[in-house]
């Protein structure tokens, strides 16, 4: 009777911790292009924590097999790729072997809104033997001659007949735009 009661023991313990095996298979491809996915990830979660139960990548012709075990019935069914929409459903894996046969991926037509990107111009630009002053980042009164901004401009000095040095050295010409 002792033993019995052991064996029945043993077996109930067994059959409780049992775990579901299960094998998924089917072929990924591009909704648009037909083309195979080379390389989608494949992979199935727990519903409960979102946890990898196992996964598996597509071959060159876009076909995956996962053969796995878990304690699960209900599964997360999920294939990923870049640049495409992710694939998801939920899978009763207790009907295994299940063939999915081919799983059209969409793309993923994420676009960004319109960016205007502004900047300030440096107010000083020295250009090999040339200095570039931006006038509008000197101010003067509106309506103010060209002498006014002239005087405004560092290291630039007109003496009282007209000629013009910058930093000691005196300018041949003055290209105003």
């Amino acid at each position: 009777m002792k033993y019995i009661l052991s064996v029945f023991v043993l077996l109930y313990a067994v059959f409780s911790f049992s775990q579901n095996s299960f094998k998924i298979s089917g072929v990924v491809k591009d909704s648009i292009s037909q083309a195979s996915l080379i390389s989608s990830t494949v992979y199935l979660e727990r519903l409960k924590d979102s946890s990898m139960v196992s996964y598996s990548i597509t071959d060159g012709k876009g076909f995956f097999e996962i053969e796995d075990y878990t304690n699960d019935s209900v599964l997360s069914f999920n294939v990923s790729y870049t640049g495409m929409k992710t694939y998801s459903r939920k899978l009763d894996i207790r009907t295994s072997p299940i063939d999915l046969g081919t799983i059209y991926l969409n793309p993923a037509a994420d676009q960004l809104d319109e960016v205007t990107i502004q900047t300030d111009r440096s107010p000083i630009v020295i250009k090999k033997d040339t200095l570039e002053f931006n006038a509008s980042s000197f101010k003067t009164r509106d309506g103010a001659n060209l002498e006014e901004l002239l005087e405004k401009l560092p290291g630039l000095k007109v003496d009282a007949e007209g000629n013009i040095t910058v930093n000691g050295k005196p300018v041949q010409r003055i290209l105003v735009n």
